[in-house]
């Protein structure tokens, strides 16, 4: 079989393997296209001529090939934007080619770029009415029923504004705003709705559409180029942020709206910080858009990190992150602001229940005030007390704890004297976490009351606050959770050490009275358990050991 015969027939198996409904045989094929590019203009005509059967009809196609059609425009596509940069060069700079540009030789990397530039000259007209038609239709399939479908129209819509930049965002932004508005309006009937079979239908629909809108939307921003920054980020700053559609989102019951929408809003920060790395006169012109974001911006990050789901509270975390690179060249007046709103969430998440929350929090706070973290703590002190006690009486046990292990950091690593007029609220947030029905929560309040008492003192705390929490503490030593009771002793041989008076003959009352019944504890012997479970299955033990 000649080189062209067995091109073509890879090239037939290929566009067939698109629309198979198993994800391994699509991404086989995906695999087998990238492999064949670029393609000879015989074959590129073909391609042309069966995404305009599929994506151009009037009738309504299977979704497999939809699918595989919209794959299909995407990887063409993605080479043509890549390979219209290199102007009849050689393909070394092409990612997918690099490593067959290395092997060949120079006869063949010739062939191969004449291949290209006959490619660009006579499919030009045609991928250029294909553009029109995508642009056109694809905004459509974001609310397919199929996510293939879905995220397959997410990549063409990113290809065509990669190639036609503001021309096509311009376009497109009024049809992803009014589908947006659409799933939003839906979504407000269904909770109206009392049909619990169809409000399941519904909901599912419509949230993942939804989803879909606000992906595009985020990656199409992605690819703007620099020339048509400013021009994309008013326009997406007056549909999406001004609107309240964002807002709208960060509202939406589904978790992964709210997370999605928190990707939207990374990616239009980091479009001001593209402007921010322009020459210093064009930054001063653009300094009230970029100021104009970071504020309306900062209310809908906060709320991130508030959220009761770990993957939206780690969104906004990246969020934040961002819109600090933002905050560098901003008035202080704008920071200030911003700073009362994120320090305080971002603080907290330093101490979050969810292991990648807590960590990143932590990588994020050392790289962004490493320098001057304590003094930030301690300027915005009164933010951060009132907030971290409102926290301690959430619904979620996780930012309970956070919040008494952010108390107890916050009394033990600062001057006590700038703590001091707010131990009255810290105790009282505390004493109240001490009585929760999460364990864990009950065992860092002790910890984190201790720390307090230890540091403070309880001569100016009211005697019933005293009576009560040695109580606590009391009750705790016996409780039945381990680490309760070591906390709890702990707690009590930390506070007694400073204590004198009556206080201390409490704890030596309280030893008196505990620690003999030591003695009447059961032991925990293991082996005596085997024996015991032995004894009580000897025919089955017998029957065994005979027969094993």
């Amino acid at each position: 079989m000649t080189e062209v015969g067995h091109r073509a027939t890879r090239l037939t198996s290929a566009l067939a393997e698109l629309e198979r409904p198993q994800q391994l045989e699509r991404e086989r094929a995906v695999d087998t296209l990238k492999a064949l590019l670029p393609l000879h203009p015989l074959e590129l005509s073909l391609v042309l001529k069966r995404l305009d059967s599929v994506l151009g009809s009037e009738g309504a196609s299977s979704w497999m090939r939809v699918a595989g059609a919209l794959t299909l425009a995407a990887v063409v596509l993605s080479w043509e934007r890549r390979s219209s940069a290199l102007n009849g060069t050689v393909l070394d700079h092409d990612p997918v080619h690099v490593d067959v540009a290395y092997t060949e030789s120079a006869p063949e990397q010739y062939e191969r770029s004449a291949v290209v530039r006959s490619s660009q000259f006579h499919g030009r007209e045609a991928l250029e009415a294909l553009l029109d038609s995508l642009q056109a239709t694809t905004p459509t399939f974001l609310v397919d029923e199929e996510s293939v479908v879905r995220s397959a129209a997410v990549h063409v819509l990113t290809e065509v504004v990669a190639q036609r930049g503001l021309v096509a965002w311009s376009r497109l932004v009024p049809l992803l705003l009014s589908q947006i508005e659409e799933q939003l309006v839906q979504s407000r009937r269904c909770a109206a709705t009392s049909d619990a079979q169809n409000k399941s239908t519904i909901v599912y629909h419509e949230t993942f559409a939804l989803k879909s809108c606000l992906e595009a939307v985020a990656a199409c921003m992605h690819v703007i180029s620099v020339a048509d920054v400013v021009p994309s980020l008013i326009l997406a700053r007056s549909a999406f942020l001004e609107s309240g559609v964002l807002a709208s989102c960060m509202n939406h019951p589904n978790r992964f709206i709210r997370e999605t929408q928190l990707d939207v809003l990374r990616r239009l920060i980091e479009l001001c910080v593209r402007l921010l790395d322009r020459p210093e006169g064009q930054i001063l012109e653009n300094r009230q858009l970029v100021d104009a974001v970071v504020r309306a911006s900062a209310p809908l990050i906060a709320r991130g990190l508030d959220d009761n789901w770990s993957q939206v509270r780690y969104a906004g975390i990246l969020t934040a992150q961002q819109l600090y690179r933002a905050l560098i060249q901003t008035p202080l007046t704008y920071r200030i602001e911003v700073d009362r709103v994120l320090l305080p969430r971002l603080c907290l998440n330093r101490h979050y229940l969810a292991e990648g929350v807590r960590e990143h929090a932590r990588k994020t706070w050392q790289s962004l005030f490493s320098a001057n973290g304590r003094e930030l703590v301690i300027v915005y002190l009164a933010d951060m007390v009132p907030y971290f006690v409102t926290q301690s009486q959430a619904d979620n046990h996780g930012v309970r704890e956070a919040s008494c292990h952010v108390m107890a950091e916050i009394a033990s690593r600062l001057d006590p004297c700038l703590v001091q007029p707010y131990l009255g609220e810290l105790f009282a947030a505390l004493m109240a976490c001490f009585h929760d029905d999460s364990w864990p929560v009950r065992d860092c309040a002790s910890s984190a009351c201790a720390t307090l008492a230890s540091i403070f003192g309880l001569d100016d705390q009211p005697e019933e606050t005293i009576d009560e929490l040695f109580a606590l503490w009391f009750r705790h030593c016996a409780d039945h959770i381990p680490s309760v009771r070591a906390h709890a002793a702990e707690a009590v041989a930390r506070v007694g050490a400073q204590l004198q008076g009556s206080h201390l003959e409490r704890v030596f009352d309280y030893l008196c009275r505990a620690l003999p019944r030591a003695t009447e504890q059961k032991p925990d012997n293991a082996q005596e358990a085997v024996r015991a479970y032995i004894d009580r299955n000897k025919d089955d033990v017998r029957r065994v050991e005979k027969d094993p």
